[in-house]
Parts: C-alpha cells; structure tokens; sequence
C-alpha cells in the first residue's frame, strides 16, 4: 500500500459491528456522546459497500473497513486504506441528516478503496484515476439509490460548474497541477461520458479487468484506457483522451447530448429558457408544474427562482402550492427567495419554523426576525432550545438576535454575550468558534476577548479557520483606530499568537 494511505485515530469512542453482503467486517465509530446519532450518520453504508462490489466486480480487497470521524478535521474524509477518517461536520441526527448528509462522502471515500488504494496513480498527472473514479462511483451510489433524475440531476449542475469555470481554468485533466474541480467533477464527467459511449456494459468489464490486472500496484491513464480498448475495440481511446483529459475546453454539446437522454432534464432546460418571458405569459405554465406531484422538485425550484422579482400579489399563489408540496427542498427555497412579505403571509411563512431542516430554520428564524420586529419576542421564546448541527448553528444565530432585541430580557444582555464569547474560545471545534466569532464580529463590539480569539484562531491546524481569522482581522486592521487597538492585546497573547498577529500587521 502507498504510505500515504495509513493512519492512526485515537478518542473514546463507541463501535458498531456490521458485516458486507460478502462477509468483509465492517466497524464504524462515533465519539460516545454522539452514539444517538448512528443510524442517521450511517445510512446506507451497507447499500453502498454492497454495490460497489458489484458494480466494479471485485470483491472489496481488504479484510476490514472502518470508518471514524475526527473533530477539526482538514476534508470532508481521506481514505486510508481499510479505514476512512471524515469530518466531524458529518455526524447528524435525523434532521441534520436532511441538510448535509454524509453518503456522498462515504460513497465517494468507500469507492477508493478501489480506486487509489488497491490501484495507485503512478504520479498526479494521472490523479483524476482516483478522485474523477470516486467521484464518479459515488454518484453511480446515489443513482442506485435515488434514481436516474437525481442522478442527471447532479450530472446538469456539475456540468454548469465546469462550464462557467472552463472560461478562465485553462489547465486540463492530465496535469497535476489541475484544480480539484477539474480532476473530480470533469473526471467524473469523463467517465459517464466513456460510459455512454462504449455502452455500460463493456465499461463494467474494462473497469473489472483494470482492477484486477494492476491490483497493489501503480497505474497511469494509458494502462486505464488499454482496457477500455480491449472490452470495447470500436472505442476511439485517443480522441476520448484528446478530447476529455489533454484539453481544457469542457466538450458541452457532446455533454448536452447525453443528458438530454433524460425527460427530467428536457423538462428543467424547456423550463429555463422561460426566464426571460414575462411572468403572465408562462404563470399557468407555472401553476400546472407546482400543482403536480409526478414531477421533479428542481422544477418547481426553478419556478420559484425565475419569480424573485415579480410583486408579491402575482406570485402569492404559486408560494403557497410551494408551502403545500411538504417537499423539504421546496420549502427551502420558498425560504430563501421570499424576503418580503405582506403580515397576511406571516403564518404561512412561520410554517417554515418546523421544518426538519436546520438551514430552512435558520434562514425562515432570521428573515421573521428581521421582517416583523413586533413579533421578536414570540420568535425567541419560541426557538429558545434550539442547537442545530455540531457548528451550533442556531444556537448562535438565537443568542445574536436575542442580544440584539432590546425588548428581550435586557437583564440577561451580558449572558447572552457571554454564551457567544464562550463559544469562540479554544476549547470549542474550529467550526463552533468560527460561527460564533462570525456573529460576534457581527455584533461589531470593540471586544479584545474576539481580538485575541482571532489571533489564537491564527495558530490554528485548519487552514479554513486560519484563513477566517485572518481576512477578519485584516477588515478590523483597516478600519479608523482599530490597529492601535489590536496591537495593544500583543502582551496578552503567547509567544505563537504574537509571532502570527505581528506577520498580519507587518503585511504590506
């Protein structure tokens, strides 16, 4: 195995013992205070491991998988060989399950097991090899689950990416110094392209005899595509190449073409050329679709982005079939695109408070709160327990708008500023300080506590928060009088802090 492959987790936690549909033992763990969590983190990773097997057709070729999370971790998940380590952020419970779900990662991890554990790029030239091919059977995971419209579906917005970035990305697949966009997502799209090209039945073989072939050892792109050419002789394997991988113009017609095999995308871009049209010429258009409960709900979430602008009493009818659909995603986007609202609409809206989604309980919280003033108060006793993902996102969201509302418990103003100040501190997960800072810089008070939770946030190992502590404090540095200020917390700080903060002050 490739030395980048081991690892090494350590924590309390608790393990779960499963078994694959071929007998592989399967651990999965979780630290004990999230054991509740299991079922919702988990789902689907006996399907995905069983079709994985059965899609590659190789058996999986280690004897043991186990899975792990790890707080402040840097990806979304890495996967060393027998064991993937994934980020904390994955961790939900039945409602955060429906936000940010943890199978495409686990799907995606799972599939390199495979593809650059069993097979390795001989350099990163060849990268796409491993993450275009996870990216791809992950997606092929949520196809067996979800079907052919979420799989196009996914397919569609991937392709939108690439197009917009292929403008000014100029480096192609077979680079090491391409971007992850390029060898995952456009990788991804190679594939299904190749796929539809050869059919999926000779793809299936060329990819068995590919693993089989250069099981334990290291391969480049040339070797992948002598397979395809065996298992399909027709195939033209070095226009694909020429095509797909060696240029950086992402091929749209050819992709077009292929998604346009699919009614569902036929009925989304039929649907997006309606943009431009006034909204009176396509509202009965409109009104049929989200009446309907056969179609796809990206249509009606067209619907309702093509309708941001058009006066609230034209579009009232269409929100409110939109509310009733009870389709999460719906609602959500409702959530998002409604702003501004008559008090008529203030129950319909507040619906949204319930929804088994935390980021559609955000967003409706802030937008009632900001909307309707008289009705602050009823909002925050009404959310007052809420806590949201791991981030706290709610919670932290609930304790800037009740210290902000000068009507809500005046009396308890520094507890609730306190709970914040805590919440930045470094005992916290990075994702849990970088929230809670964010609102407090939000607040906007000259506070040398978030000062020096910044510069402590500088020293950090993940170089997102670093990143967030930086670009704040570079804000605060240019603001009048500001960088006399945090220079004056300097003393308070270690020797680490210090050295960091005074490189962010001495940048030209």
């Amino acid at each position: 195995m490739s030395s980048y492959l081991a690892m090494l987790s350590i924590g309390k936690f608790h393990r779960w013992n499963m078994q694959s549909f071929g007998g592989t033992p399967i651990e999965l763990y979780l630290r004990e205070k999230d054991t509740a969590k299991f079922l919702s983190t988990y789902r689907y990773t006996s399907d995905a491991f069983e079709f994985l097997e059965k899609e590659t057709g190789v058996p999986y070729p280690w004897g043991v998988y186990k899975q792990v999370p790890a707080v402040d971790f840097l990806y979304a998940g890495m996967e060393n060989t027998t064991a993937t380590i994934f980020a904390q952020d994955y961790v939900v419970d039945e409602i955060g399950f429906n936000d940010r779900t943890y199978l495409n990662v686990n799907a995606h991890e799972l599939a390199h097991q495979w593809f650059g554990d069993l097979v390795t790029e001989e350099s990163g030239k060849h990268h796409w090899l491993q993450e275009g091919f996870a990216t791809y059977y992950a997606m092929l995971v949520e196809r067996r689950l979800f079907g052919y419209n979420y799989f196009n579906n996914e397919l569609y917005q991937m392709a939108e990416r690439l197009q917009q970035a292929s403008k000014t990305d100029t480096i192609p697949v077979l680079n090491e110094k391409a971007s992850t966009l390029t060898f995952y997502q456009k990788g991804a799209w190679a594939l299904h392209a190749l796929s539809q090209e050869i059919g999926e039945e000779a793809f299936k073989a060329a990819i068995k005899s590919y693993l089989e072939k250069y099981a334990f050892k290291n391969v480049n792109t040339d070797q992948f595509l002598a397979e395809i050419k065996l298992a399909a002789p027709q195939c033209d394997t070095n226009a694909f190449k020429q095509r797909w991988l060696e240029s950086a113009v992402f091929p749209i017609q050819e992709v077009m073409g292929i998604l346009s095999k699919n009614g569902f995308i036929n009925e989304y871009l039929e649907l997006g050329a309606m943009a431009d049209k006034p909204f009176a010429e396509k509202k009965e258009r409109f009104l049929e679709i989200m009446q309907s409960d056969e179609v796809y709900y990206p249509l009606k979430e067209e619907i309702l982005f093509q309708i941001v602008k058009v006066p609230f009493a034209e579009k009232e009818e269409l929100l409110k079939l939109a509310l009733a659909s009870n389709n999460i995603r719906v609602r959500q986007s409702v959530a998002r695109t409604v702003t501004t609202m008559p008090e008529s609409f203030y129950e319909s809206y507040h619906s949204l408070l319930s929804d088994e989604s935390y980021i559609t309980r955000e967003i409706a919280l802030n937008v009632l709160f900001k909307k309707f003033p008289k009705n602050q108060v009823a909002l925050l006793d009404e959310t007052k327990k809420w806590y949201g993902f791991n981030d706290m996102n709610l919670r932290l969201l609930w304790l800037t708008l009740a210290y902000s509302c000068k009507d809500y418990h005046p009396e308890k103003k520094d507890d609730f500023y306190g709970e914040l100040i805590h919440y930045a501190s470094p005992k916290f997960d990075s994702d849990i300080r970088q929230n809670a800072l964010a609102n407090l810089l939000y607040i906007g008070k000259a506070d040398p506590i978030v000062w020096q939770d910044l510069a402590n946030a500088l020293t950090h190992h993940k170089w997102q928060f670093v990143k967030f502590a930086k670009d704040n404090l570079r804000k605060l540095i240019k603001k009048p009088g500001y960088k006399e200020l945090i220079i004056s917390i300097a003393p308070s700080l270690n020797d680490a802090e210090r050295n960091k903060l005074e490189a962010l002050l001495n940048e030209k």
